[in-house]
């Protein structure tokens, strides 16, 4: 029953994201509205990752430079486009995310706002491997393998598959000194290389002094492969 369960759903998101291909459907989250393609429609819970927008609200001030490093599918691109009403730099180098990145900007009107990029933030700047996750399981472990995309190597063990990709990497300081930014706002939500982005990260922190949200992938850490 429950695999029953799971493909009928898989039909109706495949069915809704077919109807809302042009523009997208409403979702409303911790008070706001943003556009997102119809097969991510029950992938947002309406308080989802709450204290962190709340932090957005209160940090994000008109005309912010942001840096959004493992954008996925852009929700906090397009949450600080539309509170700093400045410049977001988008990162996210996983093929299939980018291509979803490029969409959600688009339907919610921040190409204006928002320069995104296939590039994966890193301790230096150059080429590095990227470790792509999907898993043969469904239900949660799907979902955490399939977000653990990585520069580093996570090891989920035989339930999952593993491809690796050569990726274009840029560090936060060498991208603030190339663009002659300050940077006001990063978010990082990096799969467990987020210690590298901040290292890569040091001179515009002791510059600029931005603010910004670390998610820690201790999963990252205790099942990585030495």
């Amino acid at each position: 029953m429950k695999k029953i369960y799971i493909q009928f759903r898989a039909v109706c998101l495949t069915i809704l994201d077919w109807l809302s291909r042009k523009n997208g459907i409403n979702i409303t989250f911790n008070g706001s509205k943003i556009k997102i393609p119809g097969r991510y429609y029950r992938y947002f819970t309406n308080d989802y990752e709450k204290e962190n927008f709340i932090f957005l609200n209160q940090t994000i001030k008109p005309g912010n430079t942001c840096i959004d490093v493992g954008a996925h599918i852009g929700i906090y691109t397009v949450y600080m486009a539309k509170l700093s009403n400045g410049n977001v730099f988008s990162f996210e180098p996983t093929p299939d995310s980018f291509k979803t990145l490029k969409k959600v900007v688009a339907i919610n009107h921040c190409e204006d706002r928002v320069t995104i990029l296939p590039i994966a933030i890193d301790q230096t700047t150059g080429k590095a491997s990227f470790y792509l996750n999907s898993s043969i399981l469904s239900g949660s472990d799907a979902t955490r393998v399939a977000e653990a995309n990585s520069l580093v190597y996570v090891d989920f063990g035989k339930t999952s598959h593993k491809e690796k990709i050569e990726v274009d990497t840029i560090s936060i300081d060498d991208f603030a000194e190339k663009n002659k930014r300050k940077i006001n706002f990063i978010k990082i939500d990096a799969e467990g290389a987020e210690l590298n982005v901040l290292k890569g990260a040091g001179k515009t922190i002791l510059k600029d002094r931005p603010c910004g949200i670390v998610s820690v992938h201790v999963f990252s850490y205790t099942d990585k492969k030495q």
